[in-house]
């Protein structure tokens, strides 16, 4: 039970998803790393970056790479 709780704590809150995945897109993490780092879902982290792309926030420029366009 604790290592559920640990994973827990080092998540952000559901309200701050898409906040979270940009500040870490812009300090140059990769989302396959943001998955692993932060045990994040890799359907939810999609969800996410396809949340900022139609925001024009971010732009897909090759396989797991993202440029900060706001």
């Amino acid at each position: 039970m604790k290592e559920v709780r640990k994973n827990i704590k080092n998540q952000p809150a559901k309200k701050n998803w898409d906040l979270f995945t940009y500040q870490q897109l812009k300090a140059g993490l990769r989302p396959s790393l943001i998955s692993k780092k932060f045990n994040i879902p890799k359907q939810t982290l999609d969800y996410r970056l396809s949340s900022l792309k139609q925001r024009n926030l971010i732009k897909k420029v090759g396989y797991g790479t993202y440029e900060i366009i706001a």
